[in-house]
């Protein structure tokens, strides 16, 4: 995603967006981020294939442990509206590999917290 790109839009869908290994998970958080507008919504569709989904979604949530050279940009702005199959996403992890996920998420609006 450009750099240089200032739309946001009020829905993202992905789908099939974890096929790729782990390591590219951090440019996808940072990409997703920059192109949903705060309280905008993201729907994610995935095959469990490496068993490092939770990876991805923590990434979003803020809810897990940040790889050296992730930026900060999406640490904690999105939160967790729904999820297909009573999967948390510290259990993305475990889910039974080939397993589909369907997760909606909310971008929160920093921008109006009270400190």
């Amino acid at each position: 995603v450009s750099a240089t790109l200032t739309d946001r839009y009020g829905t993202v869908v992905a789908s099939d967006v974890l096929y790729y290994p782990p390591a590219t998970y951090a440019q996808l958080a940072d990409a997703i981020e920059r192109l949903t507008a705060p309280g905008g919504t993201v729907v994610l569709s995935y095959k469990v294939r490496h068993g490092e989904e939770g990876q991805f979604l923590g990434r979003l949530l803020g809810t897990s442990d940040r790889e050296e050279g992730c930026g900060s940009q999406a640490r904690g702005r999105f939160e967790l509206v729904a999820r297909e199959g009573a999967m948390s996403a510290e259990e993305a992890g475990v889910a039974e590999h080939g397993s589909l996920q369907l997760v909606e998420l909310i971008r929160r609006d920093l921008s109006q917290r009270v400190l």
